[in-house]
């Protein structure tokens, strides 16, 4: 016998205590997840946001060397201007 039956069990009461122990394993497994992997993905998320965001500004420098630095970037010069379309 395993771990979830004794010998005098019918096969629905093996299921269900097997069942019992899925479900304990799987609380066990959400609360990992939630513990652990979700600030650790939050963490990792910020710092690539953070890289992509040097390197855009870099290709932007390299895409347009005179333009936003010297004129005021179109982020704070107001809607419409310097944009491009």
């Amino acid at each position: 016998m395993n771990a979830y039956a004794t010998a005098g069990d019918s096969f629905g009461q093996r299921m269900e205590s097997l069942w019992e122990h899925v479900e304990e394993e799987f609380h066990y497994a959400v609360g990992y997840v939630d513990r652990v992997i979700v600030p650790e993905a939050r963490r990792e998320a910020g710092s690539a946001a953070r890289t992509v965001a040097r390197c855009l500004d870099r290709l932007a420098d390299k895409l347009d060397p005179n333009g936003a630095r010297q004129a005021g970037s179109s982020w704070t010069a107001g809607p419409g201007a310097n944009s491009g379309l």
